[in-house]
């Protein structure tokens, strides 16, 4: 069977120093730095997947936005969210604070930007907690109250990087109509 293409642009999203670029370096060239480098601008990274769902197979090239955490450059944001096709917003379990980012910020203004993008919630640094269980239920609670899926994840040891990153690559597939039979142009 010869297979279908998509190509996305995706976006994470969510506050400084949660974990954004670590996950995308975990996923694309499963990698971890120690070290922390805030994001200047933007970077975008690609990465290609082979997707075999619905009876078919659908190569989806993610076109991965990273774009800085800092609030005040609603420009940058605003230029970032033009043609997205999902998002992956993001939050440090460790600091209660990035999760009312997303909820006060970072999701309303997806939202008002376009309620039908496809989105999952990480919340990163599990191997930090103390409590996996309890960040698991926080985040499923989350997840549950903006109708999509979450998971608890580290991009230190890569625990449930790629799992979020595929449940995000087959909501978009959804969305194209792939899913459904219907073959729509990348």
């Amino acid at each position: 069977m010869c297979p279908d293409f998509v190509r996305r642009k995706i976006l994470l999203l969510g506050d400084p120093a949660v974990g954004k670029t670590s996950l995308i370096r975990r996923f694309v060239i499963d990698k971890f730095l120690d070290e922390y480098f805030s994001t200047i601008g933007m970077k975008v990274t690609k990465k290609v997947l082979r997707v075999e769902a619905w009876g078919r197979s659908i190569d989806l090239t993610f076109l991965i936005w990273d774009i800085l955490g800092q609030r005040a450059y609603r420009e940058i944001q605003e230029f970032a969210l033009q043609g997205v096709k999902g998002v992956l917003f993001v939050y440090d379990l460790t600091r209660p604070e990035s999760k009312e980012g997303l909820e006060d910020y970072w999701i309303p203004k997806l939202l008002a930007f376009d309620r039908s993008i496809p989105m999952v919630i990480v919340g990163n640094k599990v191997d930090l907690v103390r409590s996996k269980p309890e960040s698991e239920q926080e985040i499923e609670a989350l997840a549950r109250k903006y109708g999509t899926r979450g998971f608890v994840s580290s991009a230190k040891t890569g625990e449930s990087v790629e799992d979020a990153f595929l449940l995000l690559g087959r909501a978009v597939i959804e969305a194209t109509g792939l899913a459904h039979g219907t073959k729509v142009v990348a």
